[in-house]
């Protein structure tokens, strides 16, 4: 088992705000962060990343395809990707979101759940 200095998430959502959170809180926890706007960049990003990617943090609907589809088309290149789905109520309208679970606490606890688990 790597130890979380060495474990690599990549982080997806269209909303700079949770990503810059999400990234805060990881790279708090030890975490390599790997951040993208959306599925077309995490792709890219996938391809030109050297290390191991351990799990996928997405918002489970993005405007290309859902985080679903993004870690099935991740898996292609890198089998056995983990992934976690983060449910964003997204207002934009009002300029709102919520993300669901935003605790830290909680969201490591996620993350370490879904990184333990067998891919």
């Amino acid at each position: 088992m790597n130890s979380p200095l060495r474990e690599t998430i990549l982080v997806v959502t269209e909303l700079q705000p949770i990503r810059e959170y999400l990234g805060q809180v990881l790279t708090g926890a030890g975490y390599s962060v790997l951040s993208a706007s959306g599925s077309d960049e995490a792709l890219a990003k996938s391809k030109t990343h050297d290390g191991p990617i351990d799990l996928l943090v997405s918002a489970l609907w993005l405007h290309t395809m859902t985080g679903i589809e993004l870690r099935q088309a991740l898996s292609a290149t890198r089998p056995g990707l983990r992934a976690l789905y983060c449910a964003i109520d997204d207002a934009r309208a009002t300029g709102r979101f919520r993300l669901a679970a935003p605790q830290p606490a909680t969201l490591l606890e996620l993350v370490r759940t879904a990184l333990n688990e067998a891919a």
